[in-house]
């Protein structure tokens, strides 16, 4: 979908009915700073309120028009992830060529950072630090940052516990032990010979000393 025929949408949709919300669901993984102005432009255009939901992806310029939608309004699908950075380009040419298209490139950096700050109410200071590289971030993680608004649980938005990301797994094992919480602690687990003997462990072989550590 382009970005003309999303603006083509927001204000019909505005013309239609300016007294009913308009639902902007985004999956993307970014793209153009300029078309995605274009977008933030309708939107700011419309009289009615735009909603943005968060569905699967919305990363770099999907993630600016996520959080430039109506406050209060802005929200994400459990399993979504958002994810902001600097904008990015290339430059080749002659060296004044270069050094245009470098000086366009700040301009519309410093211009995404302003309008983030107003809306995240971060200072543009740290905007620019998050934004050196991409940074990513679970639905709730966007809310305390002040990307979105909400999380939609069950088809309602409000606020629903945050499942952990990649919880270690308890450590059970002897040869866990030894990794995370040091050799000591493992040898402390390790089956006494005595267990060992009682078991039948040791098929009647030798019994050898340990090596050292």
């Amino acid at each position: 979908m382009t970005a003309d025929l999303i603006i083509s949408q927001l204000l019909l949709l505005d013309a239609e009915d300016s007294e009913k919300d308009i639902k902007l669901f985004i999956n993307s993984p970014g793209g153009s700073v300029t078309a995605g102005m274009g977008i933030y432009d309708a939107m700011k255009m419309c009289k009615a309120d735009v909603s943005t939901i968060c569905l699967g992806l919305a990363a770099s310029m999907g993630a600016f028009l996520l959080a430039t939608g109506t406050k209060g309004k802005r929200f994400c699908m459990p399993n979504s992830r958002v994810m902001i950075h600097q904008p990015l380009g290339t430059a080749g040419g002659k060296a004044t060529e270069m050094s245009i298209r470098i000086r366009e490139m700040v301009y519309h950096k410093v211009k995404l950072n302003k309008i983030l700050s107003r809306v995240t109410g971060k200072p543009e200071e740290q905007i620019e630090v998050d934004t050196d590289r991409d940074n990513f971030m679970n639905p709730w993680e966007a809310k305390e940052y002040g990307l979105i608004d909400g999380v939609i649980d069950d088809g309602k938005p409000g606020l629903v516990a945050p499942i952990a990301d990649a919880a270690p797994p308890p450590k059970t094992r002897v040869w866990d032990l030894w990794k995370v919480e040091g050799s000591k602690k493992a040898k402390k687990n390790l089956p006494t010979e005595h267990k060992m003997l009682q078991n039948g462990h040791t098929g009647g072989q030798e019994k050898k000393e340990a090596a050292p550590l």
